[in-house]
């Protein structure tokens, strides 16, 4: 027995599962773009922020006496810092970092990166579609 008030319910699913799927993979595409942008950059921070550990004050290491951790060389670090920056702009997840605050001690350094992320569909959705991404790194001269 078949019902003619039945006809055309599978293309009305269908009509109204498109916008849906079509959303979720908006949604999707959009925090692949923002967790992509974010791993790289935290890559960036942690790639930095080791190096500059490494940047030892070698007058201050050799005029000691006694040796008991690696004394850091500020401006090396920092140099070191802006060097590895300046090389991330070959990525273009990565190209437009900020460096928003350095610190360097005796034997720690500390950087915070920020970075601006565009994403793709986020507009259609009234959301603003740049988003602003931060890494955190910290490491320790090796010699403690």
């Amino acid at each position: 027995m078949r019902r003619d008030n039945d006809r055309g319910t599978i293309m009305m699913l269908v009509i109204g599962l498109v916008p849906v799927l079509a959303g979720l993979i908006a949604v999707g595409t959009d925090a692949a773009v923002l967790f992509s942008h974010r791993r790289a950059l935290v890559s960036q921070a942690d790639s930095a922020v080791l190096a500059a550990a490494q940047s030892a004050d070698l007058s201050a290491l050799y005029t000691s006496r006694r040796v008991d951790s690696l004394p850091l060389d500020c401006r090396g670090a920092r140099k070191v810092v802006d060097q590895r920056l300046s090389q991330a702009t070959l990525d273009p997840r990565t190209s437009r970092i900020n460096l928003a605050d350095f610190r360097c001690g005796r034997t720690t350094v500390t950087l915070r990166l920020r970075s601006n992320v565009l994403l793709p569909f986020a507009k259609h959705f009234g959301i603003e579609p740049t988003v602003e991404v931060g890494a955190d790194a910290a490491a320790t001269s090796p010699l403690r």
